[in-house]
């Protein structure tokens, strides 16, 4: 895009033309607007609609054209009112880059960006940054090959390094003197993650001594989907091993001898790491960096304690390019600014989630569900007495798969025992009580647990943050004062009616009090007040979060942090059937940079990182609505009561607590740690009981699984998704006809709601003046039911083509930090450090617009799963340990993603919080847990991201599937949250056999992600004559088998299907209206060296939207020579130099993804032409006469054209015996057969008459012509020569005779008495000699050179025979005069040669 001052100058220097041209157009009545446009685009080369500024272009011109409408005084004309339609059209879906590649190297600088904002510096002890000068030497397995975003595997496995950066680099390009020889040996080394080299040879040892200003150690971890870190490995640590709870193993053998071993978990270092850090430690290095290169808290205690180790800098999975950022970080060029977003503990077994997770394998006991019958699956009686030997399966109680074949399946129970504490929560919330109580105590304890608290980042300046103000309003009139109090009214609210205080707005002036500018992260915790036995809360829960710009020292900024009050209070399950509530006491605002508030903080010091604003709630404050959506909230997964065991009848029980009465012991139920008594609740490993539930209680939480009505499933009255057919509008029907082109195109219903209860404004009468709900119901009455199953089926992947209404196929991809394999990205843990959201949504746009140049409609991201323990193998794809930071940053990147048009999966929904025996878990957990830690991240990314769809994880809370669970799905989701968004399932269908279509949909999931063969079509036939006739569904519930009517089936298969289309019809899948646009291009034609006009093989502009940009070009075939294709405009242009038939296809890129082409046949016709009363130039005959004229109406003197056309031979010749005219004509008698190629020129003038007077403007083009001559050609007898040999005395030779242009025949040589013979010459005196492959060209004699032979006696004086060529032998002083001759010679040429090619 040109700069303003460019454009500027452009538009006026084509001011007066443009005007003289604007009024021609409208005078010929062409179309105003786009000739206008294309004038304008063609004489300046400014693309007004194309290109990465092409909507802000498409404003200008639009500005710039009503401007000339003004001038020229139009305003009421055609234009005006083309101007008026264009305006009008509905804007669509664009990509912000001209190719992929472009978008490609954007990502590349934006990814690095993310790196240098969210990379967090750990320890520092003073030695960075570095003066980026040092020579350094770099250590690490993995320094050479990044552990990058996108892994499978185990914490040590190799598949997950990004293709060409590394450590090295990334310090060479940023100026450092990297150890060339220690790169080279960890080049060559191919040892797994963590498996350190420690034996160094000579030759890198002697280098370590040059390059030893600083050394690198490159820790890295992986893991990935299906593998979470290991919590036990097969190293073991020493007696002196300080850990809390590591695996112990006790074994005995033959001899008796007992023998313990405690095993390390992956997150440990290795024993080759700590070896490799003492090796390093012992050469002598100036500094010591360590280097993490990992999305998961390490424990790193040992190292950040360690004086020697003067930094830690984590790199998290930095992507294609962010690692980049490491160099700049380290040499001052960039200050680090990024925030953990994991609480990096000194011990993971003292964590309250060490004791239930994976496997529990770190526990020594299980997680296996077992059978209180001790049934085996072999039907064979064990002798075991070990009840782990004893798994419960599904099979033991018939239980059937979707399609009724036998369904065996072991499950697994996880028990969420810490409750809302986790992470920070925990240990901040444990150290203020402690502190509270014993401030030494509380500080010793937070000592030793504590590494590096969540939000922890070091910068390497000094930051002051202070509170200037906290609103109620977003205009900040409303100034609430330190200390205040505060009705509990004026922070209620209830079913559609809003709080009086629903949001708080505390503004923050941050000032750079250090000596290095840089930008500062500022984080924002409420503390509530807790009672001993009440509702449990944190110490305090982040609400907020800012950054700043880069400030220079001395510099100040004002930020405003936005608090949501529902943020602040905590889920009480015993209030009103539940609700969100703030008990009256101090409330505490904290603005800190870390989630560690070090209570012996000053508060009143302004020029720390710390301030406060509290204020004081006089009475409790209720919240019965969901603050977004003022829809009712209550408890949907407590309260309903104990499981009966007595009953056969099946129960759709959702206390989601693991209770006595569930287990088959009636005694072993779970107990959730409390903040009243944290070392008398807090979690232990699971007993043999906690694993053993009643039999009964298994078979009624597996009924559903297998739900299927073309199975015989019916509906009951007691389940909650129950209706009849008095729920289905009366106006639902199914179209039985597919084939023909319905009135209510896919296009129509773009922006319009189907919960929508207002008249709607369209351009399709048939939905015009209708509401949202009744415009969808006549679009989808439109399709036929196997339509509509469908669309619910073929959810994999992709979504289905539905012709008959313009719904085009389309397909989605994988990938939350690398999309479809396309760039890898940071992991996002990195992404959310950055604590900047207008950077994230920037992400979020890259990321949209690589989904349109590959075509991708959907996106499946962002994982954002919360981090519940360091040991999950996915925490790189999901953002952070906090549910609320989880929630912004997703909301985020999602507004970009879908800016572009591309429907975000929101995943995985939800408790996919490990990836051991992932969709076979049932977790346990309370009412309280699932919505302020599971769901939190979700509702925001789902309420104020507006993510389109979300993909189900494989979660069981409580033995329920997330795909079956209608309070999670329909009743949180869509009913409190008023979420119109579509659920996809994540493969369960026939994979992991735990639901089926027909009991996903009435949960509330839509869609199926269809991977044959695991997919499953929904059960029904259509029935034309129910509900009078209006139609409706029949399934297999009867007796037998029999067909009954469906009420449920209809209605909820119909449903998923509009919440699929109505996401879809708001992405790039409606191809911005353009599905069906019928782009085709008639024949066009040109004259062969006539500048081409007309030659237009661009879209109508009465078919395109207002914003759109085109970009057309030549997929098959090419244009003749001289013609160009203008991409912008879609004209062809220039002169074409060759004629024929050209045959074209033109692709039109309409807004960077959507293709349409169109064939044509292009003829150039010729510029010359014989006179077609001419003699055949194919059948010219030998003796005969022959005559043809060249005629051209472009090469011509008529009508003063040229002032004169002259024809000529240019190259090749006419066939013998024909010539050609200055006219053209050609004529004569050929006398040679044959076919003969002439290229003839053509020579013209025109005189012309300018301001600098008159001039000759002289022009030459060429014709080829090709004449074939046939006939017999008349022999003609060839000329020959006599060449005559004289031998002078010596033997005589005879004569040749020899054709011209031939050579002569070598003849033998003479023979003269007393003399030698010494070759033949040109002339009688024996100076030149003669050459035998010279061409005769005729008659010559040739002489022959004799040299007389020495004798002993002298010669008489009249010796005639040693005279003319039989002289004597030549004298030595000849000879070197003739050789110097030769020089001077050679001389002179080389002299030449020299001078020409100057």
């Amino acid at each position: 895009m040109k700069s303003i001052s460019s454009l500027i100058s452009s538009l006026l220097s084509f001011f007066r033309y443009l005007v003289t041209k604007s009024k021609q157009v409208i005078n010929e009545n062409e179309s105003p607007l786009q000739e206008v446009l294309k004038l304008y685009q063609t004489s300046s080369g400014l693309n007004l609609v194309g290109g990465k500024m092409r909507n802000k272009g498409k404003s200008i011109a639009t500005v710039i054209t009503f401007a000339i409408v003004s001038l020229l005084g139009l305003q009421n004309s055609s234009l005006s009112g083309n101007l008026q339609s264009w305006g009008d059209k509905k804007e669509g879906f664009h990509t912000d880059y001209n190719t992929y590649e472009e978008c490609l190297n954007e990502a590349g600088v934006l990814n690095k960006e993310v790196a240098e904002e969210g990379t967090i510096l750990l320890k520092n002890d003073g030695s960075l940054p570095f003066n980026g000068n040092e020579r350094v030497s770099v250590f690490g397995v993995r320094s050479d090959a990044i552990v990058g975003g996108s892994a499978t595997g185990g914490a040590f496995d190799m598949g997950a390094a990004v293709d060409t950066e590394s450590v090295p680099e990334s310090l060479r390009k940023s100026g450092f003197k990297v150890n060339p020889t220690l790169e080279k040996l960890y080049k060559a080394d191919s040892s797994s993650i963590g498996s350190e080299i420690t034996d160094f040879s000579g030759k890198v040892t002697d280098s370590l001594d040059l390059y030893n200003d600083a050394a690198f150690v490159v820790l890295s971890r992986a893991g990935g989907e299906g593998s979470d870190q290991a919590t036990v490995t097969n190293e073991t640590v020493g007696d002196d091993d300080t850990h809390k709870a590591l695996l112990k193993k006790t074994t005995t053998d033959e001899a008796g001898n007992i023998t313990t071993k405690t095993y390390k978990h992956s997150l440990m270092l290795t024993d080759s790491e700590e070896d490799l850090v003492s090796f390093v430690k012992s050469v002598g290095f100036k500094h010591i960096v360590v280097v993490l290169n990992t999305s998961n808290a390490m424990e790193v205690g040992q190292l950040n304690n360690d004086p020697q180790i003067n930094a830690i800098i984590d790199i998290s999975r930095p992507g294609k390019s962010g690692i980049f950022a490491l160099g700049e970080i380290l040499n001052g060029e960039v200050n680090p600014s990024g925030r953990l977003q994991d609480e990096w503990d000194a011990d993971h077994t003292v964590d309250p989630t060490w004791y239930n997770f994976g496997d529990n394998s770190q526990t020594g006991t299980g997680a296996t569900m077992l059978d209180p019958e001790k049934r085996t699956k072999s039907n064979t009686t064990s002798a075991s007495t070990d009840p782990n030997d004893y798994p419960y399966d599904t099979s033991f109680d018939n239980a059937k798969s979707y399609n009724g074949g036998t369904f065996s399946e072991s499950y697994y129970s996880i028990d969420y025992e810490e409750g809302i504490y986790t992470g920070y929560k925990y240990y901040e919330t444990k150290y203020a009580d402690l502190y509270d109580s014993n401030a030494i105590d509380g500080e010793s304890w937070y000592k030793k647990n504590v590494t590096y608290p969540y939000g922890y980042g070091l910068s390497y300046s000094t930051f002051s943050m202070n509170i200037t103000g906290v609103y109620s309003d977003s205009n900040y009139s409303n100034n609430l004062t330190d200390g205040q109090d505060v009705s509990g009214a004026d922070l209620s609210n209830n079913v559609n009616i809003k709080a009086n205080i629903d949001k708080l707005f505390v503004k923050v002036r941050v000032t750079n009090t250090g000596g290095v500018k840089g930008k500062q992260s500022v984080q924002l915790y409420a503390h509530s007040p807790y009672t001993k036995g009440g509702i449990e809360k944190a110490e305090h829960v982040l609400v907020g979060y800012g950054k700043t710009d880069i400030l220079k020292p001395g510099e100040s900024q004002e930020i405003t942090i936005t608090a949501n009050v529902q943020d602040m209070s905590s889920w009480d399950t015993n209030y009103n059937g539940g609700a969100y509530t703030l008990d009256k006491g101090k409330y505490v605002l904290r603005v800190m940079d870390s989630s560690h508030f070090n209570r012996g903080t000053d508060i009143e010091d302004v020029n720390d990182a710390y301030d406060q604003f509290t204020f004081n709630l006089k009475d409790d404050a209720h919240m019965l609505a969901d603050d977004y959506s003022l829809a009712k909230v209550s408890n949907q997964f407590t309260g309903n009561g104990d499981y009966d065991n007595s009953t056969t009848d099946h129960e759709y029980n959702f206390n989601t607590v693991r209770t006595k009465d569930m287990m088959a012991d009636d005694s072993s139920s779970m107990t959730i740690m409390s903040r009243s008594d944290f070392d008398g609740t807090f979690p232990q490993a699971p007993t043999t009981g906690d694993r053993t539930f009643k039999k009964n209680w298994y078979t009624n939480q597996i009924y559903l699984q297998s739900f299927d009505q073309d199975e015989g499933y019916k509906d009951k009255e007691s389940y909650p998704w129950y209706i009849d057919n008095s729920t289905i509008p009366s106006s639902w029907t199914q179209s039985t006809d597919d084939t023909n082109t319905a009135a209510i195109q896919f296009k129509d219903m773009e922006g319009i709601d189907y919960q929508g209860t207002t008249p709607i404004t369209s351009t399709n009468s048939a939905i015009n003046g209708k509401t949202g709900t009744e415009a969808w119901n006549l679009f989808m009455n439109q399709l036929t039911w196997d339509q509509v199953v469908k669309v619910v089926e073929y959810g994999g992947y992709g979504s289905p083509e539905l012709a008959n209404v313009g719904k085009s196929s389309d397909i989605e991809a994988d990938g939350p930090t690398n999309i479809s394999s396309s760039f890898q990205w940071t992991d996002e843990p990195l992404l959310t450090a950055t604590l900047n959201t207008d950077l994230v949504e920037m992400v979020g746009k890259v990321k949209g617009d690589i989904c349109m140049f590959l075509g991708v409609t959907g996106w499946y991201g962002p994982g954002m799963d919360y981090h519940r323990s360091a040991f999950s193998g996915r925490n790189f794809e999901y953002y952070s340990q906090d549910g609320y930071a989880s929630g912004t940053t997703a909301a985020s990147e999602i507004k970009g993603v879908q800016s572009k048009g591309i429907v975000a999966y929101a995943k995985h929904f939800a408790f996919n919080d490990q990836e051991t025996n992932r969709g076979a878990d049932f977790q346990f957990m309370d009412e309280q847990t699932i919505r302020e830690n599971e769901l939190k991240s979700f509702q925001i990314a789902f309420q104020e991201g507006g993510s389109k769809a979300s993909m189900v994880g494989y979660g069981h809370i409580a033995g329920i599937p997330n795909t079956n669970n209608y309070n999670l799905l329909t009743n949180i989701c869509k009913k409190e949250w008023k979420w119109t968004g579509a659920f996809d399932t994540d493969g369960y269908i026939g994979w992991i056999d735990i639901t089926s279509p027909d009991l996903m949909n009435r949960a509330g999931c839509e869609i199926e992600l269809r991977t044959p063969p695991w997919n499953e079509t929904p059960s029904g036939t259509w029935d034309a004559s129910l509900r009078s006739n209006k139609g409706g569904v029949k399934v297999k519930t009867g007796t037998d088998g029999a067909l009954e009517e469906s009420p449920n089936q209809y209605y909820y298969i119909r449903n998923s299907a509009t919440h699929l289309l109505y996401n879809r019809a708001n992405s790039i899948n409606n191809q911005n209206g353009y599905y069906s646009l019928d782009y085709t291009i008639k024949s066009l034609s040109a004259t062969q060296y006539e500048k081409a006009t007309g030659l237009y093989v661009g879209i109508n502009a009465s078919d395109l939207n207002s914003d759109t940009s085109v970009i057309y070009s030549i997929t098959k075939g090419t244009l003749p020579a001289g013609l160009t294709l203008n991409s912008t405009t879609g004209d062809i242009t220039g002169t074409a130099t060759e004629d024929g038939i050209y045959d074209l296809t033109i692709q039109a890129n309409i807004d960077g993804y959507i293709n349409k082409t169109a064939d044509f046949s292009l003829n150039i016709n010729p510029a010359f032409t014989l006179d077609k009363d001419g003699d055949d130039i194919t059948n010219a005959q030998v003796g005969q006469t022959f005559t043809t004229k060249i005629n051209s109406t472009v090469f011509t003197t008529d009508g003063g054209k040229y002032d004169s056309v002259t024809y000529s031979v240019a190259s090749g010749s006419l066939p013998d015996g024909l010539a050609i005219a200055d006219d053209g004509t050609i004529n004569g008698t050929p006398t040679t057969a044959g076919t003969y190629t002439t290229i003839i020129g053509i020579n013209t003038k025109k005189t012309t008459t300018s301001f600098f007077g008159s001039q000759i403007v002289e022009a030459n083009y060429s014709y080829p012509l090709t004449i074939t001559v046939k006939g017999t050609t008349t022999p003609v007898a060839p000329t020959t020569y006599t060449v005559n040999f004289n031998t002078n005395g010596g033997t005589a030779i005879a004569s040749q005779t020899v054709e011209k242009g031939t050579t002569p025949t070598i003849p033998t040589a003479p023979t003269k008495e007393g003399y030698t013979f010494n070759g033949w010459y040109l002339d009688s005196d024996c100076t030149a000699v003669a050459s035998f492959q010279a061409p005769i060209d005729g008659d010559i004699t040739y002489y022959a050179g004799w040299t007389k032979n020495a004798e002993t006696t002298t010669p008489t004086t009249d010796d005639t025979t040693s005279k003319g060529c039989g002289g004597s032998i030549a004298t030595f002083s000849s000879i070197i005069g003739a050789a110097a001759l030769l020089g001077v010679g050679l001389g002179v040429k080389r002299h030449k040669d020299k001078k020409n090619k100057k």
